[in-house]
C-alpha cells in the first residue's frame, strides 16, 4: 500500500471528513484503558472500535500484507506481525503475565459464510472451524482478562460455542446480533462471543431504532 508523506491523499481526506460527521459515539468502559490484542486485525475495524474506546492496542497479527499496513498507519505504537496463524511464536508476543489485557479475533470467515446463497463443503467448513476452535482453545489457555470474537452465525460455529458455554460458563457466552443495531447501515448477522460480562453488557446496548442508512453515514 502506498504511504502518502507530507500530503494526504483524497480518499484519506474523504473518510476523516466522513467519520467526523457522524453522530455514532463509542461508550468508553468503566474499567478504564486495557491493553489490546488483536488477531485477524484485517485493516483494523476492532483496533478503531477499541481506541476509540480509551484503549492501547498493542499487537496486531494479520496475514495480509496490505491490510497490516493500513491497519500501521492508524495505529502506529502497536507491534505488527505478518503471519499466518496458528503460529507458534504467537504466545511468545502476548502481553506479560499481570498485565490488564483483552483478546480479540475474527477468524477468516469466507470458508464458513454463506453470502451469495454459496453452500460451502464439509471440507471448506472444517478448514473455517478449524481456525474458530484454534482462537477459542487460546482464550482457555493464555489468562487473557476479557476476550471477543466476531464470526458469522453459521451452524457449526454456533453448535461449538454452545458446547463450550455448557461446558465452561464462566468463560464462554456468545449472542447472535443485527449489527444495524449498533449503528451500522446494513443489517447484517453476526455471532459475537466473549467473556459473559462483556456479551450481556453488549446486549443490553442493542436498540433496533437506532439503524442508520447509508446515506446517513455518506
Amino acid at each position: 500500500m502506498p504511504q502518502h508523506h507530507g500530503r494526504r491523499s483524497s480518499t484519506q481526506l474523504t473518510l476523516q471528513a466522513a467519520f467526523s460527521q457522524t453522530a455514532f459515539q463509542v461508550l468508553p468502559t468503566a474499567t478504564g484503558p486495557i491493553d489490546v490484542v488483536d488477531l485477524f486485525c484485517g485493516v483494523g475495524g476492532f483496533s478503531e472500535g477499541a481506541r476509540l474506546a480509551g484503549h492501547r492496542v498493542v499487537l496486531a497479527v494479520d496475514s495480509n500484507k496490505s491490510a497490516l499496513d493500513a491497519h500501521k498507519l492508524n495505529h502506529p505504537s502497536a507491534v505488527h506481525e505478518l503471519v499466518i496463524l496458528p503460529a507458534e511464536n504467537l504466545q511468545q508476543l502476548l502481553p506479560s503475565a499481570g498485565t490488564k489485557w483483552h483478546l480479540h479475533g475474527s477468524p477468516p470467515c469466507t470458508k464458513l459464510s454463506r453470502a451469495g446463497g454459496t453452500n460451502r463443503s464439509a471440507a471448506d467448513r472444517a478448514e473455517g472451524l478449524f481456525l474458530v476452535n484454534w482462537f477459542l482453545d487460546l482464550v482457555a489457555e493464555v489468562g487473557c482478562t476479557t476476550w471477543s470474537m466476531e464470526q458469522v452465525a453459521q451452524e457449526d460455529v454456533l453448535e461449538e460455542l454452545a458446547a463450550r458455554q455448557k461446558a465452561a460458563p464462566s468463560l464462554y457466552a456468545y449472542h447472535v446480533v443485527n449489527m444495524a443495531h449498533f449503528g451500522v447501515p446494513q443489517e447484517r448477522k453476526r455471532v459475537i462471543a466473549g467473556s459473559p460480562v462483556l456479551v450481556s453488557r453488549m446486549q443490553g446496548r442493542a436498540d433496533p431504532l437506532r439503524a442508520p442508512r447509508v446515506m446517513d453515514v455518506i
